[in-house]
């Protein structure tokens, strides 16, 4: 157990050192969480449109449309 504030910077700090910490604050700033929320607005859009496309999928600018306004919101 780590006794510090920083969730996995903290604990990459400690095992690694500063620099790797450092680097993995950044990747997940710019790369990872971004991605993430990505991901889970277009599920949440796809989702949320499917009754309005019963037969067919949904179209794909729709789709992005409103996970657009999801991520924005």
């Amino acid at each position: 157990m780590i006794p510090k504030s920083g969730g996995d910077y903290a604990y990459i700090g400690v095992a690694f050192g500063p620099l790797p910490a450092f680097l993995y604050l950044w990747v997940a700033l710019l790369i990872l969480v971004p991605t993430g929320n990505a991901i889970t607005a277009l599920t949440f859009a796809q989702y949320l449109l499917q009754p309005f496309y019963p037969n067919c999928d949904a179209s794909l600018d729709a789709v992005r449309l409103l996970a657009a306004v999801i991520t924005c919101e």
